[in-house]
C-alpha cells in the first residue's frame, strides 16, 4: 500500500488522501502546480510539491498513512497580520428600577382591598374575587423579585414601561379609595343628619 498524501492547489483548501502514484499523475498532468503545498504522514509541515524527491521518482512505495494532515498554511504573502479571535463577552447586567418592588406591592395590597370592598357587597363578588386573586398574585411576584438583584440590559425598557403602568394603577386606586372615603364621609354624614332630624 501507499503512502497517502494530502494536497492543496490554493493553499486554504485541503483535499485528499490520494497515493503518491495519483500525486504524480496530477503533477505529469499539470493538474497540480509544481508550486502546491503537500503533506504526508512523518512530515512536521506543508511543502511545496517539487521539493518531494520522492514525487518525482518512479519506485511505489508500500507505507501505509492514516494520520490527518494539519490544516494548510496561509499564503505567505499575505500582509495583514492575524486578528485574535474575539472572546464573547457577556452583556452587562442592567439593575430593576427602584421603585418598581414597592409599587409592585402597593397595587397587589391595593387589589387585595379593592376585591374585598366588592365583595362585601352583594353585587360584586365575582368582580371582587377576580381582584383579590390579582392582589395575591402580584404579592407573590414581588416575594419573587427580591431574589433578582440585576437582569439582561434588553429587558431594562420592558421594566421600565410595566413600572410605569403600576404607578398609573396605583394612583388610580388612591383616587378609587379617596372617591369611596369621601362618599362614605358624605353620605354617613347625610343619614346621621337625616337620623337625628327624625328623633
Amino acid at each position: 500500500m501507499q503512502r497517502s498524501w494530502y494536497y492543496s492547489k490554493d493553499r486554504t483548501e485541503r483535499q485528499g488522501p490520494v497515493s503518491t502514484d495519483e500525486l504524480r499523475e496530477l503533477l505529469r498532468r499539470g493538474l497540480l502546480p509544481a508550486d502546491a503545498l503537500v503533506w504526508r504522514e512523518g512530515m512536521s509541515d506543508w511543502t511545496p510539491a517539487s521539493e518531494q524527491a520522492e514525487l518525482s521518482a518512479t519506485a511505489s512505495e508500500d507505507i501505509a498513512a492514516s494520520a490527518t494532515p494539519p490544516p494548510p498554511p496561509t499564503t505567505a504573502t499575505s500582509t495583514t497580520p492575524a486578528q485574535p479571535a474575539a472572546t464573547p463577552q457577556p452583556p452587562v447586567a442592567g439593575t430593576i428600577p427602584t421603585s418598581f418592588g414597592g409599587w409592585l406591592r402597593f397595587v397587589g395590597i391595593a387589589s387585595i382591598v379593592m376585591g374585598t370592598l366588592y365583595c362585601a357587597s352583594c353585587f360584586g363578588i365575582l368582580w371582587g374575587v377576580l381582584l383579590i386573586i390579582g392582589g395575591v398574585s402580584l404579592l407573590g411576584a414581588r416575594t419573587a423579585l427580591n431574589n433578582v438583584s440585576e437582569v439582561p440590559p434588553a429587558f431594562i425598557p420592558f421594566l421600565h414601561k410595566l413600572n410605569t403602568f403600576f404607578v398609573v394603577m396605583g394612583v388610580a386606586y388612591i383616587l378609587m379609595l379617596a372617591g369611596a372615603a369621601l362618599v362614605l364621609i358624605f353620605y354617613g354624614g347625610f343619614m346621621i343628619a337625616a337620623l337625628s332630624s327624625l328623633g
